[in-house]
């Protein structure tokens, strides 16, 4: 039997559905749009460490990616890079003003004659200058009449020339506004050599910088990065009675001999890492050296005492129990693991107001002064040349 249903008094079977509570607008995300792409990448980098194994998702070319890609400038070189710096070795067809000005260093130094007041009257002399940015009149220091200043566009202009003219790159530009220091480097792969001591790699740059607040304003010099430690020394590269100072306008000439003397000594470095880690040195002749090369002579009357100057305390802790990469071979009870704890002490343990302080004293203060003595004293002490 068939109901009937009054379709004039029963109930409708199918409620009419709001549009507020069913048909709510669903938001698609498409590949086609860019903010989509950002949104997801953000999404995902808040949900997923980018440390952990196999999975990174920041891009190929960010200076934190873990995905292997075949950059000339590393991650573990972005480490010790600091200031306003950019990479330049994909830059080759941009102009020197272009990436001058991508760092803050698109001016030119200019001289003001000082003034001062006397009894109300206004005196200028012409001996003595300050010198300015031409972009917003920030000073930088005070010299005399004498000096010529080096300018920005000029002194990366002669570094991009060598480089060129001898098969390299300028691969990195940066500023210290603090430090008022210009610097530019290249690295130098063709000297790398076949890893001979697994795990124990050496990045060198070449570097040029020019300081704006002293009288010495251009030094060139080797850096040597240690990978796996991120410990770094430098080599100046200096000829006697030959200072590239602002007392006079410099041509690529004298740029050139000492960025090819650079080179030559860099290819050094290697050779004597090798007989480093050759010397063998125990922890007891260790302290006996760096005690003499930082004058410890209450510590030298007992080695086995600890010393009571905290910076050879803190160095020789490093060289005996908590060295970066002390596990492997090649810095284990040698000349070698001793320089490494001195060049860490200087990297990442020495006090400084800022990373880019400390980094402006590695390249040409006095933390790059302290390497350079110790290289050469524990060099000496076990008898590499």
């Amino acid at each position: 039997m068939i109901a009937r249903v009054d379709w004039t008094t029963s109930k409708p079977f199918f409620k009419a559905l709001k549009p507020t509570s069913f048909f709510k607008k669903i938001l698609v995300m498409t590949l086609s749009n860019p903010q989509n792409i950002d949104q997801f990448k953000r999404s995902l980098e808040k949900s997923m460490s980018v440390t952990t194994t196999g999975l990174c998702t920041l891009d190929t070319d960010h200076r934190d990616s873990e995905t292997s890609n075949w950059r000339k400038v590393t991650k573990e070189d972005w480490q010790f890079f600091q200031g306003h710096v950019i990479e330049t070795w994909n830059k080759t067809s941009a102009t020197t003003e272009e990436l001058l000005r991508e760092i803050g260093a698109d001016w030119s130094v200019v001289g003001s004659s000082h003034e001062h007041l006397h009894n109300g009257e206004l005196l200028v002399t012409d001996k003595v200058v300050h010198w300015h940015q031409s972009n917003n009149g920030l000073y930088l220091s005070t010299f005399t009449d004498k000096r010529k200043p080096a300018q920005p566009v000029d002194v990366v202009n002669n570094f991009r020339q060598y480089c060129s003219s001898v098969g390299l790159s300028m691969d990195v530009l940066g500023y210290l506004p603090n430090e008022k220091r210009l610097y530019c480097a290249s690295k130098l792969v063709q000297i790398n050599k076949p890893m001979v001591h697994v795990g124990d790699e050496t990045d060198h740059w070449l570097f040029i910088t020019c300081d704006y607040g002293q009288a010495k304003a251009m030094r060139v010099f080797v850096f040597h990065n240690e990978l796996v430690c991120t410990n770094g020394m430098v080599q100046k590269i200096v000829e006697k009675n030959h200072i590239l100072s602002h007392r006079k306008t410099r041509t690529y000439d004298e740029f050139q001999v000492l960025l090819s003397r650079a080179v030559t000594k860099c290819e050094r470095y290697e050779d004597i890492k090798d007989q480093l880690i050759n010397k063998k040195l125990s922890h007891t002749e260790a302290r006996n050296v760096i005690r003499r090369f930082f004058r410890d002579t209450q510590g030298l009357e007992d080695v086995n005492e600890p010393s009571k100057m905290k910076t050879v305390n803190q160095i020789e802790y490093l060289n005996e129990y908590s060295l970066k990469g002390g596990h492997l071979p090649s810095r284990q009870g040698n000349a070698f693991r001793l320089l490494q704890a001195v060049t860490e002490y200087t990297s990442h343990h020495r006090r400084a107001k800022s990373d880019d302080y400390r980094f402006s004293q590695k390249l040409g203060g006095d933390l790059g002064r302290l390497d350079v003595r110790a290289h050469d004293f524990i060099a000496e002490a076990v008898g590499v040349s």
